[in-house]
């Protein structure tokens, strides 16, 4: 539930982006972001207790993130959940953001680890693809495609 909706402020589609930060927070942590904390006591607490808490922790809480998180996975999460509504990052925005954007680095490959895709058998099945190139990784025995 956003900030706006416990408050009974007014609210427009940003709730809907409000709600994409819990998700993607959720996939990230394994937990939802504002649950209370499992304890005995918090096992024993009403449903109307519990939603209490929630309520009380989206509105106060300062959310926490595990460890790893790229900068930008970081970034994007914290733009999600802005308690402001405001402030909240805009659709058009997170499109562009780079948490979603694939990295431009070129692969660097040695020419020894290329094999041509037409000299894979079967891979006529496979014709759809507009495969240019194949990597070969001896230590891993993975297959790239590049197309």
């Amino acid at each position: 539930m956003a900030p706006e909706l416990i408050k009974k402020e007014k609210y427009d589609k940003s709730i809907d982006i409000w709600a994409l930060g819990i998700l993607l927070y959720e996939m990230l942590h394994g937990r939802s972001p504002f649950a209370p904390e499992e304890n005995s006591l918090n096992k024993k607490m009403s449903i109307h207790n519990k939603r209490a808490v929630i309520q009380n922790n989206i509105l106060y809480k300062k959310l926490t993130f595990k460890n790893g998180l790229s900068e930008d996975c970081l970034d994007l999460l914290q733009k999600l959940l802005e308690s402001n509504s405001e402030k909240r990052i805009k659709i058009d925005e997170i499109l562009k953001h780079p948490f979603l954007r694939p990295p431009l680095v070129p692969r660097k490959m040695k020419s020894s680890n290329l094999i041509s895709a037409k000299n894979l058998p079967g891979l006529n099945s496979l014709s759809v693809l507009p495969v240019t190139t194949i990597h070969r990784s001896n230590s891993k025995k993975k297959i790239f495609l590049d197309i």
